[in-house]
């Protein structure tokens, strides 16, 4: 969608914007991302615990900060046990003072994070970056035999948003049949009245998009369009639905336009299959964009020197990445990345969240490597 905005924006500039601010070194930052599936309240309490107390564990300064990992349990549970409801995932980031907790934010989130924890020098963003470039809106259009359902669906959820009649019906065939048979229901003769069925289904879809998917589309969207608009049709309906993708295509260029013949009966079957179509969808584009970047080799890198160094010029318009990558490194001046110590540098356990956090800080693009690439990270160049 043009000029839309991801549901987690505002949380990672205000995330982004917190960096150390003592030359000490006594400031840290934890970030836990954990999976709520298939999970009760409480598990997910006790898990959420366990994780905070192995980032402290893992780290040497902050471990001895025992004031601020004591406060951040008591906050953090007093948190989860007054939540009613879970959603898909959880993400918590915290300030580490001397002695006290600072700002700290939880999140809950509509996807199943991989499970993970760090305590560095900024917070990890890597994961909640590439769940905020997954909110894809679309637009559903259910198409039944008596009636069309829109629905919007972000990540969120799905919600209806609108219901009206279908006036041009289904499988009308044996009323075209009737209506312009030159015998008027008896034998047809020489096809005469089989070609004018087919113009009358022909028309029955025209008026069917213009008059009713079209305008349903428009009243519902605005000026903002979806990223996808998904077709569902019943088998009943699949006298009109061909050439339904193409007619609506040519309405609405911009957007993704896709089809499936399904009847599904329920909002959580059909929330549970557009989520899981969108994915595909998305594997698909990013396989694509990968592939396309790669053979462009004078603007494709690849590697964490490679990576780094493009970082550090500023040239990284996509930046793909494994979100479970890790790589010890140095940070210059609070921001530059480097593989190797450089004069006034210090050492960080892991440099993936300062190469994330200096493509975003250039308006890059963030994408999630899967299990398709045998390298952690890469990047296609501006120039």
């Amino acid at each position: 969608m043009t000029s839309k905005m991801g549901i987690y924006d505002r949380d990672i500039e205000l995330l982004l914007g917190k960096e150390p601010k003592s030359p000490s070194g006594d400031q840290y930052f934890l970030s836990v991302y954990l999976s709520t599936r298939s999970v009760t309240t409480k598990t997910v309490q006790q898990q959420l615990l366990s994780q905070i107390r192995e980032a402290f564990k893992k780290h040497k300064a902050a471990s001895k900060n025992k004031k601020a990992k004591e406060k951040l349990l008591n906050v953090v549970q007093d948190h989860l046990e007054k939540l009613d409801t879970l959603e898909r995932g959880i993400a918590l980031f915290v300030e580490i003072l001397p002695g006290k907790v600072g700002y700290t934010k939880i999140l809950l989130i509509d996807h199943y994070p991989k499970n993970e924890y760090s305590i560095n020098s900024v917070f990890d963003l890597d994961q909640l970056v590439a769940i905020n470039s997954r909110y894809h809106e679309a637009i559903v259009v259910q198409i039944a035999k008596d009636e069309t359902v829109l629905y919007s669906y972000d990540t969120g959820g799905i919600e209806e948003i609108d219901r009206v009649h279908n006036q041009y019906g289904t499988d009308r065939t044996p009323h075209y049949a009737e209506r312009y048979s030159p015998t008027r229901g008896q034998s047809l003769v020489h096809g005469t009245g089989a070609k004018k069925t087919e113009r009358a289904k022909e028309e029955a879809r025209k008026r069917y998009v213009n008059e009713l998917v079209i305008p349903l589309i428009n009243n519902h969207t605005k000026n903002q369009l979806p990223d996808y608009i998904l077709i569902l049709c019943t088998v009943a309906f699949t006298d009109i639905s061909e050439g339904l993708v193409n007619d609506i295509s040519k309405r609405f260029p911009k957007t993704q336009i896709l089809s499936e013949q399904k009847n599904i009966k329920t909002k959580t079957d059909l929330r549970e299959f557009v989520e899981k179509r969108l994915k595909k969808e998305r594997e698909l584009k990013r396989s694509r964009r990968l592939m396309d970047a790669e053979r462009n080799i004078d603007q494709f890198v690849r590697g964490w020197e490679e990576v780094t160094l493009a970082t550090r010029m500023g040239r990284i318009s996509r930046l793909f990445i494994n979100p479970t990558a890790k790589k010890s490194g140095y940070v210059l001046d609070r921001k530059l990345p480097y593989t190797y110590a450089v004069k006034g540098s210090r050492q960080v356990s892991n440099i993936s969240p300062w190469v994330v956090r200096a493509v975003i800080q250039m308006d890059g693009v963030i994408h999630l490597l899967g299990e398709e690439t045998d390298y952690p990270v890469a990047a296609e160049l501006r120039y």
